[in-house]
């Protein structure tokens, strides 16, 4: 193992709050970069006061979800209403790599901090502007979340039951997904400085990201002017496909059959291979017609066991299957423990956070747990004194004037 991390070195000026936006920069953090985090505290960051909580503690500091989203980040506290809280900023980007925000397009324009000025102070600076609808175009005013994000890129309309409106995801999926492709993005304008020594611009699109997790339907749609609405479980190629009923209470396991080799092979499993002959379901196509049937049987069959041990019986015979997992479940799930996907932080104060390391291992360079969350402004002396080189004096009097917070 390499004992530098792969992003040590880079500093990023990070004015993101909220979910997207620090998502993003904390994979950068966890791979070593420096990641500050510009917040106030006469306007604290939503996701510092949202829920889950520390049991018994509810204040700025102890949300888990925001916890976990801005792990090995530092934070600073400055007030950017005040032209010499701006100022500070500005000097702090002569010193960084990496500006990021997470604003409606033309907020940090109207702080003087858009790229324009931003590469004044610092040619070779990146800055990533991560929005709901980029910098430009006639709906870059408006504003949303996951919910809002998931309805625009079209994944509401394919989500739920034929017979019934759209659905949304149980949580805001496109505020969990989007935030891989923006950090992609940030790397790659690192690897261009790198070859380069020039920085640039980069928009980010929540909704581009958005329709890029519905699948074949856009080209569905291209191809044969089909347009895909809700089929709750069923797939177009894939009987049976869904989630089954198993024995105990809200206890289910997901199967999915493709081949007929592997329908085969649950026949046999359920007791039943004749099934396999039978016109109704000897092939894929005849499966889907009679999907109703087709579901019943294998409720029957899933009901009466298990969902670990259907799961167990399946996987063993080539067919793809999985229990539904409760949350409990994914923290005592032993492939996540193998690959050690929730990191710890010694102390009891953190006891109750969960830290959650990033889905792909690097052999050399893995990411790791450096600090946890922050407290607001927590790092200020350091990143003012040691980092920016303030005097002392300089620095008090930036506290008693209130442009440091």
């Amino acid at each position: 193992m390499d004992t530098r991390d792969v992003l040590e070195g880079i500093r990023v000026v990070d004015f993101c709050w909220a979910g997207v936006g620090p998502m993003t920069t904390r994979q950068l953090a966890d791979f070593g970069a420096e990641v500050i985090r510009v917040e106030s505290s006469t306007r604290v960051d939503t996701s510092r006061r949202s829920p889950p909580h520390r049991t018994g503690v509810r204040n700025q500091d102890s949300s888990t979800g925001s916890g976990n989203y801005n792990s090995n980040k530092l934070s600073i506290s400055v007030n950017v209403k005040h032209k010499e809280g701006v100022e500070l900023v500005r000097r702090l980007v002569t010193v960084a790599d990496v500006v990021t925000d997470s604003f409606s397009g033309g907020v940090m324009q109207r702080l003087e901090l858009g790229y324009d000025k931003l590469k004044e102070i610092k040619p070779d600076i990146i800055a990533a502007s991560l929005s709901l609808m980029g910098q430009t175009g006639p709906h870059f005013y408006f504003r949303g979340h996951g919910n809002i994000l998931q309805a625009m890129g079209g994944l509401n309309h394919l989500t739920g039951w034929p017979e019934r409106q759209p659905f949304a995801p149980a949580l805001a999926f496109t505020d969990y997904w989007i935030p891989h492709l923006w950090a992609t993005a940030i790397m790659g304008a690192l690897a261009y400085r790198r070859r380069t020594g020039k920085g640039q611009f980069i928009d980010c699109a929540g909704l581009q990201g958005a329709i890029q997790a519905t699948g074949s339907a856009i080209l569905e749609f291209t191809a044969n002017g089909t347009v895909r609405t809700r089929s709750g479980h069923r797939h177009p190629s894939y009987a049976p496909h869904g989630i089954y009923r198993c024995l105990g209470e809200d206890s289910w396991c997901a199967l999915a059959v493709g081949e007929d080799r592997e329908w085969r092979g649950l026949c046999s499993l359920m007791g039943d291979p004749s099934l396999a002959e039978d016109e109704r379901f000897a092939s894929a196509s005849a499966r889907a017609e009679h999907v109703e049937e087709l579901d019943k049987l294998v409720t029957a069959w899933t009901q009466t066991r298990p969902a670990r041990e259907v799961e167990g019986v399946l996987q063993g015979a080539g067919i793809a299957a999985a229990v539904a997992q409760t949350v409990r479940d994914l923290h005592e799930d032993p492939q996540l423990k193998h690959r050690g996907h929730f990191w710890e932080w010694p102390g009891e104060e953190f006891r109750q956070f969960t830290f959650e390391g990033p889905a792909f291992r690097l052999s050399k360079t893995p990411a790791r747990l450096q600090r946890p969350r922050p407290e607001l402004g927590q790092h200020n002396s350091y990143v003012f004194t040691e980092v920016l080189g303030l005097a002392d004096a300089e620095y008090a009097d930036l506290i008693a004037k209130g442009v440091i917070e």
